[in-house]
């Protein structure tokens, strides 16, 4: 919705101009107002979990309820002043995410329940009808501003389980079916099945402060260790590709190979060496932790069996609750613990920063109960300023190269070891044309058409 988007010379200070002339469904305009409405209005409803807002300044007193506005967003008409406490020259980056979404002058406040379960947008469709836990209805929004839909309505329908989705596909009664590809591949053909890589990814972070994994050549020989293949293929159904970097190849500028040699091509031989030079021959014993959920514990094992096979390895996995999610931190930061750490991580947005920065700055070093999540505690001066000059680069072209120069450094004393590469999937039925996966694996409703 954006006519354009400058900023001054830190990156503090956005000016966001909207496309005149544009209405949500029901006939209000879609101005600057709708815009800082609709932030506004997140953050107070989801206090501290809307971190894609967190340095907009104003921030903490809205999402403790004391303000209904942002003190950093100003709105006239159709253009929009955004003020950072920082300055962020990729903060265009995430403006695509559906926190930053504009909301009418009907949705009143966070907790208004009439428009929360009948909310009005200025997409492509609007909501018809809501049964909770069972289907919405969506219809044409004739009012969209990108024309209109070749589709008249989308029924989505909420379907409990993987069982249950697949045999409503197969019995022809949905015509898309989003897959779990964090467990195993559905029946069908290889036509009506759809994949594109995530931009998520299965990690094993060493713990680089004590224990085998302080030393980078132990940490070169697990990489150099596993056969990824093998856990892409039986570990994770198939539905999930040998990772060839720390940032996933869905992410613009990722894509390319010779990133991480020791990912494209396992080495037992190498992986071997390194490891009896660095005193970690057969018989070292090294935890691997991991959180009680199925999808972690099945690639785990299969990480531990590869580990145990080729290093001669005693590895002992370590779960801890789903539920409480600290159990882990608290677990990994005690000052005995040792180790690899079986983690997913997805980006906030699509971002190599979003990738990078949480996992590896220096200042996100994790402790027990401060909520980071760099739980290796690896830290890199040269890393941490490629961070600080993304921030200040204001070409896209010129951020993209300073965090793959993060991301080599990284990899280089492989800070974190790469598994495998998710892939959203589908099972998609052939009677339309123009429906598959959109880069965050969401169906492409908006341009589909019955064939």
């Amino acid at each position: 919705m954006a006519r354009s988007i400058t900023s001054d010379d830190t990156c503090r200070q956005w000016k966001i101009e909207i496309k005149p002339g544009t209405t949500f469904s029901n006939g209000e305009p879609v101005d600057a107002e709708a815009f800082a409405r609709g932030w506004a209005r997140h953050v107070a409803a989801n206090g501290t979990t809307a971190y894609l807002l967190a340095d907009i300044r104003g921030y903490p007193a809205v999402s403790r309820r004391d303000a209904q506005t942002l003190a950093g967003v100003r709105a006239s008409g159709n253009t929009l002043i955004v003020e950072l406490e920082e300055g962020d020259c990729g903060f265009t980056d995430r403006l695509s995410d559906p926190v930053f979404a504009p909301v009418p002058r009907a949705a009143g406040q966070y907790d208004n329940l009439s428009y929360n379960t009948a909310p009005i947008g200025n997409g492509p469709f609007k909501l018809q009808s809501y049964t909770k836990d069972g289907e919405a209805v969506l219809v044409r929004n004739e009012r969209w501003a990108f024309g209109k839909t070749r589709l008249d309505s989308v029924r989505v329908r909420l379907v409990p389980d993987m069982t249950a989705l697949m045999t409503a596909f197969t019995a022809g009664t949905v015509d898309w079916a989003a897959v779990d590809t964090t467990t195993a591949r559905p029946a069908g053909t290889a036509r009506e099945l759809r994949v594109r890589p995530a931009m998520s990814q299965r990690l094993l972070i060493p713990i680089t402060t004590r224990g085998p994994l302080r030393d980078r050549r132990v940490r070169q020989a697990v990489s150099y260790a596993l056969d990824r293949q093998q856990i892409a293929t039986t570990a994770m159904g198939g539905l999930a590709r040998p990772a060839i970097g720390l940032v996933s190849p869905a992410l613009p500028g990722f894509d390319g190979r010779g990133r991480c040699p020791s990912c494209e091509q396992r080495n037992v031989e190498e992986a071997k060496r390194l490891a009896q030079e660095a005193g970690a021959g057969p018989g070292t014993e090294v935890d691997l932790h991991l959180r009680a959920l199925g999808g972690y514990r099945t690639w785990s094992q299969a990480v531990a069996q590869q580990l145990e096979q080729v290093l001669g390895w005693k590895v002992t996995l370590r779960t801890y609750s789903s539920s409480d999610y600290r159990a882990l931190t608290r677990a990994v930061t005690a000052k005995d613990a040792q180790g690899l750490i079986a983690q997913g991580w997805q980006p906030d947005y699509p971002s190599a920063y979003t990738v990078l920065q949480p996992l590896l700055a220096g200042d996100q070093i994790a402790t027990a109960d401060n909520g980071r999540a760099n739980y290796g505690g690896w830290k890199d001066k040269t890393f941490d300023a490629n961070l600080a000059a993304y921030l200040a680069t204001r070409d896209e072209a010129g951020r993209t190269r300073l965090m793959r120069a993060a991301e080599k450094r990284a990899l280089d004393d492989m800070a974190i070891i790469p598994v495998v590469t998710d892939l959203d999937g589908a099972m998609v039925s052939d009677r339309f044309s123009g429906l598959d996966l959109d880069p965050e694996g969401f169906p492409t409703v908006a341009t589909a058409a019955r064939r």
